[in-house]
């Protein structure tokens, strides 16, 4: 596994209309972080890309709100990742906190895709290289 933290700052244009951080940009807040995260284990977006590899959204299977977030609070984005289910799966736990309190948590499983050479629209999930399980472990 792998543990991530990064200090974030609420800014407008992550607020909905009641001036909450709004639900679906904490969604992209992480996603984007989630990227920062491969990179910093060596395994960028473009090193994947190189080799035919993309990392895919499986499934979002928990997601709690607990407070509000608002403009100009500084929360602490915590992400880690391992590898789950046989090395099939992607697990990626994500928290926000606010005042060492959780704030939001997510679940997501997500998978490692290897695109198809004679049609970059096919795709297909694949077992965890073990260079992804060897930097995990």
């Amino acid at each position: 596994m792998a543990d991530f933290e990064k200090t974030i700052t609420i800014e407008a244009k992550h607020l909905d209309r009641g001036g909450h951080a709004n639900f679906a940009q904490q969604q992209i807040i992480a996603e984007a972080f989630h990227y920062e995260c491969w990179e910093k284990l060596g395994f960028g977006y473009e090193a994947l890309k190189s080799q035919r590899l993309f990392i895919a959204m499986r499934e979002v299977f928990s997601l709690k709100y607990k407070r509000q977030m608002f403009k100009d609070e500084k929360v602490i984005l915590r992400m880690r990742i391992e590898a789950a289910e046989h090395n099939h799966f992607l697990l990626y736990t994500i928290s926000f906190e606010k005042d060492g309190k959780p704030v939001t948590s997510m679940n997501w499983h997500m998978v490692l895709t290897l695109k198809d050479p004679s049609d970059p629209k096919k795709d297909r999930h694949i077992r965890l290289p073990e260079f992804i399980i060897k930097v995990l472990s």
